[in-house]
């Protein structure tokens, strides 16, 4: 499951983005290499919270103990045969389940089943069908069985039903999984002719058992047959092979797929659409790409990379895809980032794009992130939702291997570091352990602890283990538990046998603890003992958290050449004293910048401009920026951030970038290098970052620093732009064009809107709503239906509130009635929030407040209930 962006998580990472140490300076620098900076008083002690103190926002939560599910009955085998009552948006269903007990003997059967009329139930005995008798609360199916049965004799039950998922009522899901319906009709009454009819599933973490009956727990595990029928025009997928297509007499056609391994039912998938499917192959097994038919050109784009991921990570970790065949769809409406259903992984829309937006963004993150599950998470389990970083951890830290493989360390080592901020933000607000057995809802375990956090906990292992061991382990963890359940302490055990070492101390303090290290580094140089200094300490409050041991190289260089110490800081106040024949150039503490921490950093400027032009990776360079910037008003250091925008790695260009806009005032030949930027640079990002700094620098009329003349070429490359093979640059431009020229941005953004491609025509709404052009409502409301949910969508209903307020009652009341319907029917819940946001600026209508009266009655998701009541 990937961890989709949510409205919250964004509000949460903007508000506390500035809490991220290394983007902010924390000290004026002395700007003297042999500075030394005064050592921690000896009285200092660091801050733990006294009975009489505030208890932090963040503290752990413990609430009752959630063991993982008792195993009386074992499914051995699952047969569903589905059809689908599309104008009801129902399904009828048969599920023929092969059961027998796990060890104890059992004389009833206990069913997870939500939402369902049951029709019959019966025993096959003999070959023939016996009623029997069961209770049902609308939850659970508890069926009496004829007889005690002993672990060795299975038993064969059929159940006769009807799924009912638009009647059942929601409990909200999660961040990641915004809705748990389990079964998805999307526009199956046909009313939006710029939606295709689909039916799709989603089982994580406990929804599958609102399509079928089964024990609903990921330590179940069962083969499965699925008998689905359709009318002729749709392609259909599931897990496992297809075996067979029958045309049946009433003109609809059955696909019989079938899956020989067994795997947990909340992996269970079905897609139904019309669908292109392109083909593909890794030795000799069948890899597919479902799309839309648009998007047939576009999906080995978009795809072609799935053969070689599953063979490297077959290589890599030394177990060989378990799986017979590949498959990936893109649906619409999806409630998640994606899911790694077994052999059948469902991504949502933003996935389905063209040539020109994948320059702005391949979605390889997500692609290889479910791949990744189908070794740690299809393959292994975990036995319950405790352990869920056993399943997202290792599928985040999948995204990060296949980087580093496939576009070397340093893009991996941003796409971690990013990891580590969207983590980073969620501890302002909470800390909790990886493994939680006390959560308050299985929900909430998926968040930025079990996939960023769980992550970069793994990088951290293996950096301690060295490759070697740390893949060794790996294997042999597989190995043990291939098709089976596991808990944390087995994959301790593992590298334990690998490395001959007791790992408690690691796992302990990194899985089982809450929190992260705090780290508070300075330096000082001591001239008469010719000594490099370092004064650690571990500022984290130790009442919640421990302290941390932390094996780490400390590099230092002298005379250009760099010298690699491996440490280990396991105090709460550590000093480290190393001799140098003269004054560093440069101390740099976790010098392979692989801790996860949040570090308070204090060094001479002079060690920061070293860093910044020689630093050794990425971090290394992007962490002496965000240092300098406070200075950026001197020469000096304005000079590294200009020499830096040619850097080879385009992340540090952007970095240098992005920092240099935060100086009072550039000089024109920086403007001019940002004019090349804005057209020649061969990265979208950085081509449209330098290109909306040229579109400030024309909207800010009065203050600007440059003059009209300085400005006046603006013109020609904002008209160059939209031309640009990058839709972002491209808007950007449109946006530039605009505030340059009105009449000639609203003419350019009419020939734009034809294109009809949901990314250039959010940006032409915008032009539109600025001009108050007369076809502006028309077109946001035809943009806004074509988008799939995501941020660009929430944006641009924001844009159309703020543009209804000016219009006139006709106009207004349209539009509100839209918003109105989006609020109550929209599945995902950051969504509903967002447009209950901008109806609530509408407060002074009576209709408005009529609406949310009747609201509050049919709203579900508690983050809007308590919006509304306050």
């Amino acid at each position: 499951m990937q961890l989709r962006l949510t409205l919250f998580t964004l509000f949460l990472s903007l508000l506390l983005s500035n809490c991220h140490s290394s983007r902010k300076a924390t000290h004026k620098n002395t700007g003297k290499a042999d500075a030394t900076i005064n050592p921690p008083s000896s009285q200092e002690k660091t801050p733990a919270t006294s009975p009489l103190e505030k208890k932090p926002v963040w503290a752990p939560q413990k609430y009752s103990y959630n063991p993982s599910r008792t195993k009386l009955i074992d499914i051995i085998h699952t047969k569903l045969e589905v059809n689908f009552l599309w104008d009801q948006a129902r399904m009828n269903g048969k599920a023929t389940l092969t059961l027998k007990p796990w060890f104890h003997p059992q004389d009833s059967v206990v069913l997870d089943a939500k939402g369902f009329d049951i029709l019959t139930i019966s025993l096959i005995k003999n070959n023939s069908l016996q009623k029997l008798i069961y209770k049902y609360n609308n939850q659970e199916l508890t069926i009496q069985l004829d007889k005690k049965y002993s672990r060795d004799e299975a038993f064969q039950i059929v159940i006769e039903y009807i799924a009912k998922p638009e009647e059942l009522k929601s409990h909200g899901g999660s961040d990641a999984i915004t809705d748990d319906k389990g079964l998805y009709f999307i526009n199956y009454d046909g009313k939006n002719p710029r939606k295709p009819k689909q039916i799709w599933t989603q089982g994580e973490t406990q929804s599958n058992s609102c399509w079928f009956p089964t024990i609903d727990s990921p330590n179940e595990r069962t083969t499965q047959e699925m008998y689905i029928t359709v009318d002729p025009k749709y392609k259909t997928l599931s897990n496992g092979i297809l075996v067979s297509s029958t045309q049946n007499p009433n003109g609809t056609r059955t696909d019989y797929w079938k899956m020989d391994l067994p795997h947990a039912p909340y992996l269970f998938m079905m897609a139904v659409g019309e669908f292109s499917v392109i083909k593909d192959s890794w030795r000799g097994i069948e890899v597919s790409y479902y799309v839309e038919k648009e998007y047939e050109p576009y999906a080995r784009l978009i795809f072609g990379n799935t053969p070689e991921m599953i063979e490297f990570f077959s290589t890599k970790l030394g177990v060989k895809f378990a799986w017979p065949k590949y498959s990936q769809i893109v649906v619409r409406d999806f409630v998640s980032g994606a899911m790694e259903n077994t052999t059948a992984t469902v991504h949502s829309g933003v996935l389905q794009h063209d040539a020109r937006e994948h320059l702005d963004e391949t979605h390889e993150d997500i692609i290889s992130h479910e791949l990744f599950h189908h070794w740690f998470g299809d393959l292994v389990t975990c036995e319950s939702w405790s352990n869920l970083p056993l399943n997202e951890s290792f599928a985040t830290y999948g995204e990060y291997l296949w980087i580093e493989h496939k576009y070397g360390k340093q893009e991996a080592d941003l796409h971690l570091d990013d990891d580590l901020a969207n983590y980073l933000a969620e501890a302002s607000q909470k800390r909790e352990p990886l493994i939680r057995y006390y959560y308050k809802s299985r929900e909430d375990m998926f968040d930025g602890h079990s996939y960023q956090k769980g992550g970069r906990v793994l990088h951290v292992l293996r950096n301690y283990l060295g490759d070697d061991a740390f893949f060794a382990g790996l294997k042999l963890y597989l190995a043990q538990n291939t098709f089976s359940d596991v808990e944390i302490d087995e994959l301790r055990m593992a590298f334990e046998e690998i490395c001959g070492e007791d790992l408690h101390w690691f796992f302990d303090q990194w899985f089982l603890q809450p929190g992260h290290p705090e780290l508070s580094i300075s330096y000082a140089y001591d001239t008469t003992q010719k000594q490099a200094v370092i004064y650690l300490k571990q500022a984290q409050n130790l009442q919640y958290m421990p302290v941390y041991r932390l094996p780490v190289y400390i590099s230092i260089t002298e005379n250009n050449q760099v010298r690699e110490i491996p440490v280990t800081f396991e105090t709460k106040d550590t000093t480290f004293k190393f001799p140098t024949n003269t004054i560093p150039q440069n101390i740099v503490f976790d010098s392979k910048k692989m801790l996860l921490a949040r570090i308070k950093e204090e060094k001479p400027q002079a060690y920061w401009l070293f860093q910044a032009k020689n630093g050794a990776n990425f971090k290394q360079k992007q962490s002496a920026l965000a240092n300098l910037s406070a200075d950026l008003e001197e020469e000096q250091v304005l000079n590294i951030f200009v020499e830096l925008l040619d850097d080879p790695f385009w992340a540090i260009r952007l970095e240098a970038l992005d920092q240099l806009q935060t100086r009072s005032s550039i000089p024109s030949s920086v403007l001019e290098k940002i004019k090349v930027l804005a057209q020649k640079d061969p990265k979208a990002a950085i081509r449209k970052s330098a290109m909306n700094w040229l579109v400030e620098i024309v909207a800010d009329k009065e203050n600007s620093q440059f003059s009209a003349a300085e400005k006046s070429p603006l013109k020609a490359i904002f008209s160059a732009g939209l031309s640009d093979s990058s839709y972002s640059v491209m808007g950007a431009a449109l946006t530039g064009l605009y505030l340059a020229d009105s009449v000639a941005g609203v003419q350019q953004a009419e020939i734009i809107s034809k294109q009809e491609n949901p990314k250039l025509m959010s940006q032409v709404a915008e032009i539109y709503f600025l001009a108050n052009h007369p076809k502006a409502y028309e077109h946001a409301i035809k943009t806004i239906e074509m988008m799939d949910d995501g941020y660009d969508k929430f944006l641009l209903i924001s844009l159309l509130g703020s543009y209804l307020h000016n219009q006139d009652e006709a106009t207004q009341n349209k539009g509100l009635n839209f918003l109105k319907d989006i609020a109550k029917n929209n599945p995902v819940w950051w969504m509903r929030l967002g447009v209950v946001r901008v109806l609530a600026e509408f407060m002074d209508r009576e209709d408005i407040q009529q609406f949310f009266e009747e609201y509050k009655k049919i709203e579900t998701n508690p983050r809007i209930l308590n919006m509304l009541k306050n």
